[in-house]
């Protein structure tokens, strides 16, 4: 089954936006880095129970 080109712009837009979040991410992390090393630790110690 071939792929719409319409279904395929989509795809390509999800990607691009959820590259740009990460870059986000990614810049916010470095400007506030002992903060986001918390949380990240905090994230995970509360999904740890979950994961067992």
């Amino acid at each position: 089954m071939r792929e719409s080109a319409f279904r395929a712009g989509a795809m390509v837009s999800r990607i691009a936006q959820l590259a740009l979040v990460d870059c986000l991410f990614i810049g916010v992390a470095k400007r506030r880095f002992a903060e986001t090393v918390d949380a990240l630790q905090r994230t995970r110690q509360a999904t740890n129970a979950l994961r067992d």
